[in-house]
């Protein structure tokens, strides 16, 4: 017999929260692995998680940015006045190094976050009607048995995935962290073939991603699931659209309308719901023939040489796009079809 789980339960514990403290609504929208915002009246924080980062810079609404070294795990930065209703954009930078004078070192650009404000109420912005599609699918029953299935293109029962999988999770305790150990291996040593993005012609099965250590965001998904299916961690390949490189960057009319042009992945480990997007998360390029890094990455010399060998990184990938709430894959993806073998 199938096991059927719904999960609405734990997705109303995962969302959005919003707490009342001393006449203040706060808003808090959080990536594992990112930093944690708070949206108060007059006042933005950022609140570190990961230890590597000790600086952080905001520009709101096109305006000067403010910079601050974080201390105590927090950065604290005032708002500008906004004093006209309407949507106004936040770009975040994170650095790794501290500074007295200046913003140095940053190696994170977040530039999907906006603030809207009407009636001088301020909140995150969140498109409701990707929010309540992406909500519809996630609060669907699903059926563990089908999902951890081997298939054309998530060949779960592969040799070399197989061995790989057990490998990367050897240290793991728990399913959870086996997902992350997942993202984080797939992420860090498979490469966006933006050759293959810009001919129109992908190879997307998990082996032969694994084999070629490069693919698109299809390709991703696909590896990242085989590798947990073979664990027998429940996990489903996502078909969607996302605010990338080929979109607007905002949900307009055109965002709202067009077909998929992204896949990403939902794993259920210990009867929790995972939302996560390796490709987003990786530093690494194939273009031109060549092995490289994204630009925006922060690598060293002895770091590039191992990227640019078709080795992978050496460091651990950020979990910008790890474990994400409903209302932070609601910022930029808007799920079209899930995949379930039937």
């Amino acid at each position: 017999m199938k096991r059927k789980f719904n999960f609405a339960f734990i997705l109303i514990c995962m969302c959005f929260q919003t707490l009342c403290q001393n006449d203040y609504v706060v808003l808090t929208y959080k990536n594992q692995g990112s930093p944690i915002f708070f949206l108060m009246d007059s006042v933005i924080s950022v609140q570190r998680i990961d230890d590597v980062y000790k600086q952080a810079g905001i520009t709101i609404g096109g305006g000067n940015t403010e910079w601050g070294n974080i201390k105590d795990g927090n950065v604290f930065f005032n708002l500008p006045q906004m004093v006209n209703d309407g949507r106004y954009k936040i770009v975040l930078y994170l650095g790794k190094q501290f500074s007295e004078f200046s913003f140095s070192g940053n190696t994170y650009v977040d530039k999907g976050l906006y603030i809207d404000v009407k009636n001088g109420k301020k909140t995150l912005a969140v498109n409701e009607y990707v929010l309540q599609n992406n909500k519809k699918f996630l609060e669907r029953p699903y059926y563990p048995d089908l999902i951890t299935a081997s298939t054309e293109a998530i060949q779960s029962n592969d040799n070399a995935i197989v061995m790989l999988a057990h490998e990367i999770t050897k240290s793991c305790k728990t399913d959870y962290e086996r997902v992350a150990a997942v993202h984080d291996w797939v992420a860090a040593h498979i490469y966006y073939d933006f050759d293959a993005y810009r001919k129109g012609i992908y190879i997307c099965d998990a082996v032969s991603v694994l084999n070629f250590r490069k693919g698109v965001c299809e390709g991703y998904a696909n590896l990242c699931a085989a590798l947990l299916r073979s664990l027998r961690i429940p996990c489903d390949v996502v078909s969607g659209y996302a605010l990338g490189i080929d979109s607007s960057g905002e949900w307009d009319l055109a965002s709202l309308n067009n077909d998929s042009n992204h896949a990403w992945n939902i794993a259920y480990p210990d009867n929790r719901i995972v939302i996560f997007d390796s490709t987003w998360d990786s530093m690494l390029r194939y273009e031109g023939g060549r092995y490289d890094a994204d630009p925006a990455g922060d690598f060293t010399e002895a770091e590039l040489n191992v990227v640019r060998s078709g080795k992978g990184s050496v460091s651990t990938p950020a979990k910008r796009h790890f474990d994400l709430t409903l209302e932070g894959i609601s910022i930029d993806h808007r799920i079209m079809s899930v995949s379930e073998p039937r």
